[in-house]
């Protein structure tokens, strides 16, 4: 399990700038090969969390991602990884 979390300013950048085709479709070729532009960071895990699939391809992906929201979602607060009890 991966994540690729990139700031508008960086998306724009990359939209902007791309000229081959598979760094048009996927934004991050662009990003990954320009490191001169970009500040990239790696962070690994010694846990292996590959049996999950967390991906947004089919209507039950969205449903799963809106039960995790609702879960997880405060009013006027941000939620960082599980809900806090006060």
């Amino acid at each position: 399990m991966d994540a690729e979390i990139f700031t508008f300013d960086t998306l724009e950048t990359a939209f902007k700038e791309a000229r081959k085709p598979y760094q048009r479709e996927h934004v991050t070729p662009y990003i990954y090969e320009h490191p001169e532009i970009f500040t990239l960071h790696n962070q690994t895990w010694d846990e292996d969390f590959s049996h999950y699939r967390w991906t947004l391809d089919t209507e039950d992906d969205w449903k799963l991602i809106q039960a995790v929201y609702f879960e997880l979602y405060q009013e006027e607060k941000f939620f960082l990884g599980g809900r806090h009890e006060s």
